[in-house]
């Protein structure tokens, strides 16, 4: 029996999820587990991860959520992951990916805005999960400002 307080599992790839594992994490004192969810073709694997650390008695509370946004993906698919995450009941942390060719710190690259990435999209995403302030990408439509 693990006796370590307010332990923090950071970014858990979903996908190597186990109930081992979901059973041995439950044994920690007050756990707190953070799932990733950094590309739509794993989301299956979250729900399960999900459901493993439920059945192991884990409370939704202590759950939360990483959603990689502006990698290799569109805006709708980085709202489609954190939509998916808050609907289960679960803090969303949506997490900007900085590759190392942005030419600032928080600048979107050419293959971001190819993506359909663009600052005022990145910051729509960040602050309406951070701050719950601003439009929900379903919601603004084109012209809505932020």
């Amino acid at each position: 029996m693990f006796s370590i307080c307010l332990f923090h599992l950071q970014g858990l790839d979903p996908r190597l999820m186990t109930q081992y594992h979901a059973d041995r994490i439950s044994e920690i004192s007050e756990p707190k587990c953070r799932l990733a969810l950094d590309s739509i073709n794993i989301t299956d694997y979250w729900y399960k991860a999900f459901d493993m650390l439920r059945t192991a008695g884990i409370q939704k509370r202590k759950i939360s959520s990483y959603v990689l946004v502006g990698y290799k993906d569109g805006v709708d698919s980085a709202w489609t992951r954190c939509e998916t995450v808050k609907q289960a009941g679960v803090s969303v942390n949506p997490q900007w990916y900085h590759s190392q060719f942005a030419n600032k710190y928080n600048d979107c690259t050419p293959e971001q805005i190819k993506w359909g990435w663009s600052y005022k999209e990145k910051i729509r995403i960040m602050d309406w999960y951070y701050r719950r302030r601003g439009i929900p990408n379903k919601i603004a439509g084109k012209g809505a400002k932020v």
